[in-house]
């Protein structure tokens, strides 16, 4: 295996990770079982226990970094690798260099006439079937990409009209971030509910499928866009 199969490899596995963690972590949330033993200001305890308030910023946190590392994933399967414009961390930024990656190729014309050539490679069939939603996938993502750029779960809980734009994905990350505004975050998370919590999870699981499905139909374009160049 090459190096530049493997980098990708390791890019895409580290974007699952990321939002497997954070599904994980919307699970933990839900189940009651966790009751904090409070024992002093840091909560020092014989055992591991929390509510679910406890573990809900670095599961958010983790959902849009999932959304990064993802993002920067398709990027590098179709240009094979990194611009210095890709390794920043504006997210909305990052999406629309990628939509314009995507322009760049002629995905749905070399995959169907792969398919029509082979039509018993089920890798290029499951990529045929699905080449006309491409665009779809995309929508889907961009609509949670902007969410979460956005960070609509604080102007929501807040109630304030304001517009955040984490241009620097930072947001979440530390308590003091490159937002320019202060939050009281433990105002924002006692006013967490599972409700929350379970459209959170949904996010994460439509992220995830769209992601992997655009992911998929990239990868068996580029694997034949290169047989086409070697010949």
């Amino acid at each position: 295996m090459s190096k530049k199969i493997n980098k990708t490899y390791n890019w895409l596995s580290f974007s699952q990770s990321y939002l497997h963690l954070a599904m994980l972590g919307c699970k933990e949330m839900l189940d009651s079982k966790h009751k904090k033993e409070q024992t002093g200001k840091f909560g020092v305890t014989s055992k591991l226990t929390y509510k679910k308030h406890d573990i809900f910023i670095p599961t958010l946190y983790n959902v849009k970094h999932g959304i990064e590392s993802f993002i920067k994933t398709l990027k590098l399967v179709l240009a094979e690798k990194l611009s210095k414009g890709d390794l920043n961390h504006n997210v909305s930024e990052l999406f629309d260099m990628l939509k314009q990656e995507i322009k760049r190729h002629k995905i749905v014309e070399v995959i169907r006439k792969k398919y029509k050539e082979d039509s018993e490679d089920i890798n290029l069939e499951i990529a045929y079937n699905n080449k006309i939603k491409i665009q779809d996938f995309l929508d889907d993502i961009e609509r949670l990409i902007l969410k979460y750029y956005h960070c609509e779960i604080l102007k929501e809980k807040l109630g304030s009209s304001f517009s955040i734009e984490d241009v620097d994905n930072t947001a979440f990350r530390y308590p003091d971030n490159n937002l320019k505004i202060d939050i009281d975050y433990e105002s924002v998370l006692g006013r967490i509910t599972n409700e929350d919590i379970e459209i959170m999870m949904s996010d994460i699981d439509t992220l995830h499928k769209n992601f992997n499905a655009l992911g998929f139909i990239l990868e068996i374009y580029k694997q034949h866009a290169k047989k086409n160049t070697t010949k």
